[in-house]
């Protein structure tokens, strides 16, 4: 479900700021997988999750969304914990 959450966060806040092409990379190649629907979600709590991230997916003109190894993911952690952190207290981000 955290994996969910911060994709889902991500993408939210890229709609906000009015992401048109959106570059998702994460290191749960089940999650990964389950958004390119190459498998299919049985776990009964994550098909909320699922469907909300695949809704916004939708939103953005182009997306893309690849798997990263946990060595390589020093990146995808980086952005989850911000994503975590922005809902628990209101933090000014630039993003270049």
């Amino acid at each position: 479900m955290a994996e969910y959450n911060a994709l889902i966060l991500g993408l939210q806040l890229g709609q906000q700021m009015g992401i048109q092409f959106f570059e998702v990379y994460g290191d749960s190649k089940l999650i990964i997988n389950q958004i390119k629907r190459e498998y299919e979600v049985h776990h009964e709590d994550l098909i909320p999750y699922h469907h909300a991230a695949i809704q916004l997916d939708n939103t953005f003109g182009g997306f893309y969304i690849s798997h990263v190894s946990c060595l390589k993911n020093t990146k995808a952690n980086a952005l989850a914990t911000l994503a975590a952190t922005l809902t628990l207290r209101p933090i000014p981000v630039t993003v270049l």
